[in-house]
């Protein structure tokens, strides 16, 4: 049905197929005796049902030619900011995602879910500790009993414990 992204009509010759059906529509109406507002009505009726169909149209055939879906990947798959490199301190949402080489903020993948699981087991077994800076030590307890996806934890701490497990992340390598 495309060829490339290019659609099988083009809207100007959808646009005309609408303001033609509109005219039939609204002509047709008075020939059969209806008011003229409501005749000028249907017919601009028509002409909206003609463009937002086919704009509907075009938004499904892209989500299943794949171009949809395909920029949402790429975006995820965009590699983290070198900027990354020089921060001291990670929430740990952000942590998981730069272990997997996806940018944080991106939609998370299942290996970043993992990752992020791994981390909140290992700040649980006292393996990885919560930053100082996440406030009193009775908060931090608290976030180390209970750590979730906001608990922070800092840089070297984080390339210990990744060393520990036979791991170098590219954003922590200096």
């Amino acid at each position: 049905m495309f060829a490339g992204n290019t659609a099988p009509v083009s809207g100007k010759a959808v646009l005309a197929i609408g303001v033609m059906l509109a005219i039939v529509s609204a002509v047709s109406s008075v020939f059969l005796g209806v008011a003229y507002p409501i005749a000028v009505a249907a017919g601009l009726s028509t002409l909206a049902a003609v463009v937002c169909t086919y704009a509907a149209l075009l938004v499904i055939l892209n989500v299943k030619s794949g171009s949809v879906s395909n920029s949402v990947q790429s975006e995820s798959k965009s590699m983290p900011s070198v900027a990354w490199t020089l921060v001291a301190r990670f929430r740990i949402s952000d942590a998981s995602r730069l272990w997997c080489d996806i940018e944080p903020g991106s939609q998370a993948s299942q290996e970043t879910l993992a990752w992020t699981h791994a981390m909140m087991d290992a700040i649980k077994r006292g393996e990885l500790p919560v930053s100082p800076q996440m406030g009193d030590a009775k908060f931090r307890e608290r976030e180390r009993n209970n750590p979730s996806w906001r608990t922070e934890i800092e840089r070297g701490d984080l390339a210990v414990w990744a060393k520990a497990h036979g791991r170098t992340p590219r954003f922590l390598a200096k």
